[in-house]
């Protein structure tokens, strides 16, 4: 499932480069993007165990 999560976490963020800040639904992408990466982290935040870093946290993707 979290790779699943992860492929679509990545489409999101590659066309959200694609169709630009000023398109109607970069707002929505940008939004299902982080949510799920807040998720993750609250989730993580109010258990124990788990891996320490994010994995569906942002990514460097070095100069463009």
């Amino acid at each position: 499932m979290s790779k699943d999560i992860q492929m679509v976490l990545e489409k999101a963020d590659e066309e959200m480069i694609f169709l630009g800040p000023d398109h109607p639904y970069y707002g929505l992408l940008a939004a299902l993007v982080t949510s799920v990466r807040n998720a993750w982290q609250e989730g993580h935040d109010s258990a124990s165990g788990g891996p320490a870093e994010n994995p569906y946290g942002f990514r460097s993707r070095g100069p463009l």
